[in-house]
């Protein structure tokens, strides 16, 4: 993930928006009308807030007492972005906008939230348009694409784990999996394996079965690391 993208999630979390696709096209085409053509994160600040912060630096753009703030650290970045958008008396209906997840086409030029960019500074002319800096990035919206390992584990372990989906009802469906439930059905999973290891007789594991089933908690092991943490708050 870029220092954008985490400025990004960052900023829309603070001011209670939803990180999708609108959120992500709206601060990418702001943070471009403000600074592209240079770098987006070259001062922390890629909407250019002229907010105080402990740190912070003037940057020269509009010398004066509302100079844009190089920001010490891209967290100073954020929280100073987030800070002006809601503490300050100003932009209540921007942040309206992006909590409501309304596209950025649909603010409207003469509205309120148009009257608040033109206090801002950016304007209202990218409302509509996307002139130079084209599509924002989507890794935010789809995630980092797995790997052609990670794939091959994850087949290998959905391949283990269905015939064993109907011995738990309560997670079937849409019904998520809780960590305890992913815990039990790993569990059975990696009992299953050893059993059928064994064979009928119970005996001891051969040293082929025995690397393969440590090769498949393993796999167990990983994909609970990824299911977790998929589902942490």
């Amino acid at each position: 993930m870029s220092l954008w993208e985490t400025w990004a999630a960052g900023v829309a979390t603070g001011v209670g928006a939803p990180l999708d696709a609108v959120t992500v096209d709206t601060f990418w085409a702001w943070s471009n009308a403000e600074t592209a053509p240079y770098a987006l994160m070259r001062w922390n600040n890629p909407m250019n807030t002229t907010e105080p912060w402990p740190g912070s630096k003037d940057s020269g753009a509009q010398p004066g007492a509302h100079d844009v703030k190089i920001y010490a650290t891209l967290q100073d970045g954020i929280d100073a972005t987030v800070y002006t958008l809601t503490k300050e008396p100003y932009y209540g209906a921007i942040v309206a906008n992006l909590r409501a997840s309304l596209p950025r086409q649909k603010w409207g030029a003469t509205s309120t939230a148009g009257s608040e960019l033109h206090a801002w500074g950016t304007g209202t002319g990218w409302l509509a348009t996307t002139p130079y800096f084209g599509a924002a990035p989507t890794t935010l919206i789809q995630g980092d694409d797995m790997t052609p390992t990670q794939e091959a584990k994850i087949d290998r372990l959905t391949a283990l784990l269905t015939p064993l989906s109907g011995r738990f009802w309560d997670v079937g469906g849409s019904t998520p999996i809780v960590q305890d439930q992913l815990d039990a059905i790993l569990a059975q999973a990696t009992k299953a394996a050893a059993g059928s290891g064994a064979g009928t007789g119970g005996g001891s594991l051969t040293a082929a079965q025995s690397a393969k089933l440590d090769g498949i908690a393993a796999d167990s092991a990983a994909i609970r690391l990824i299911v977790t943490k998929d589902l942490a708050p």
